[in-house]
């Protein structure tokens, strides 16, 4: 994963500005250890799964109206 955010060996995060906001559906288990192991601030946002299936079945009920 690091490759591909590097540009001639240089992360390219590295040339954005501080206080950078980045989002990412990678699950947490799965970043690399560059990332957990650093100081950074990591917040893990996710849906209830319940809301999820509702969200659903509204969505398949409306089409099908």
């Amino acid at each position: 994963m690091e490759k591909q955010f590097s540009l001639g060996g240089r992360p390219i995060i590295e040339a954005l500005p501080s206080l950078r906001v980045l989002s990412t559906h990678i699950p947490y288990s799965i970043l690399p250890d560059s990332i957990t192991s650093s100081d950074c601030r990591i917040v893990y946002i996710w849906r209830d799964p319940k809301d999820v299936i509702y969200s659903l079945l509204v969505a398949l009920c409306s089409e099908s109206l």
